[in-house]
């Protein structure tokens, strides 16, 4: 059971959105969701937006309880441990990484907790379990999106994160690039902290300025991907394309203007919130607005979680307010609209399939 002066603490820096929109009901009433949550660490930028994105979608429906993990996958085991034994909490969400979903998803599915909405496209995760809810197009499928384009450039450098996301994307990457008949000439490991991004991105500058290279394919985090961006155009002046994945995607890039992320480009498994007409789009810019936190629009991440967290809000409101109330409802075998969006989960439990290649452009991100 996680204690209260634990929750407290954990909850603290989403206090100031959660407290922006007070529910009408008695808080005894309400049910609980958990997060654990990347808040410290190399994963914090991307942490903090999703969680203020959980907090503006659940905050009508249900108490918040976010722990820490810290982007330590052993961390987030024990996160998901503390929630399955708390009776309180009746669904869970915001798992951030790969190695962390293969550490956290076990021990849910044990507790029979539901898990709706992963921050991983790790095929390898999506085998069907029926308390695991997937809403996001596979990695694989976001690499196959980057590649229809990027295989236009010739040879490919690719730098990739060393943990089971980035070796996982750059194999599937080979096996695509090659069906392409096109060849990937250089391949550079970077560790998850980014500690050698640098030098890695010297290496592979050098490739590119000898013509080996033609494009580059970033299979990385958020803080190293923008980091080996800015060496390749910043410090080496590169001028050839580069792509990367999703979970680049914060306010942090969306709204720069530093020159070395012009052009850069990136694959989203959500619609472009900023302009988009649906209502969850519309809703989302509302609650950026009234929580003052209107910079949020711009984020992808931010958005993603907030998407997550409108799913499982209609979930508890119209399914219910347990376990099993949750996961029955998003067992149905129809297609539940949640403001404009049609979720309706497959045979891997997989209920959302978009992809849209993004420009940066500026100080924001286009379709």
């Amino acid at each position: 059971m996680v204690t209260r002066r634990q929750a407290l603490v954990a909850v603290g820096a989403s206090a100031g959105i959660v407290a922006s929109y007070r529910p009408a009901r008695a808080a005894a009433s309400r049910p609980t969701v958990a997060l654990t949550l990347p808040l410290t660490g190399v994963q914090a930028t991307v942490a903090k937006e999703l969680q203020l994105g959980y907090a503006a979608a659940l905050s009508d429906s249900a108490d918040l309880l976010v722990l820490d993990d810290e982007s330590k996958a052993e961390k987030t085991a024990a996160n998901m441990t503390a929630f399955g034994a708390d009776s309180r909490v009746i669904a869970s969400t915001g798992i951030v990484g790969t190695p962390h979903a293969k550490a956290a998803l076990p021990i849910a599915i044990a507790a029979q907790l539901p898990l709706v909405g992963i921050r991983s496209g790790a095929g390898e995760l999506r085998d069907a379990n029926p308390w695991v809810f997937h809403l996001r197009a596979s990695y694989e499928q976001e690499i196959e999106k980057v590649l229809e384009t990027a295989a236009v450039f010739g040879n490919l450098g690719v730098m990739y994160s060393e943990d089971d996301f980035g070796r996982g994307a750059l194999a599937h990457a080979e096996k695509v690039a090659a069906a392409k008949g096109v060849k990937i000439a250089a391949k550079f490991g970077v560790e998850r902290n980014g500690s050698n991004v640098k030098a890695q991105a010297d290496a592979l500058a050098r490739a590119a300025l000898g013509g080996s290279v033609g494009a580059t394919l970033l299979c990385l985090i958020q803080t190293p991907a923008l980091a080996a961006t800015k060496e390749l155009r910043g410090t080496h002046r590169l001028v050839i394309p580069i792509f990367g994945m999703s979970f680049i995607a914060t306010s942090t890039l969306a709204t720069s203007r530093d020159p070395a992320f012009e052009g850069l480009a990136l694959v989203s498994p959500f619609l472009l919130a900023r302009i988009s007409v649906a209502e969850m789009a519309r809703s989302f810019r509302d609650r950026m607005v009234a929580a003052k936190t209107e910079h949020l629009i711009a984020s992808p991440t931010a958005f993603e979680g907030y998407f997550y967290g409108s799913v499982l809000a209609d979930a508890i409101e119209r399914g219910g307010p347990s376990r099993k109330a949750v996961q029955s409802y998003l067992l149905q075998q129809r297609a539940i609209e949640v403001k404009q969006i049609p979720i309706r989960f497959d045979e891997r439990r997989v209920g959302y399939h978009y992809l849209a290649l993004l420009r940066k452009t500026g100080s924001m991100l286009r379709a």
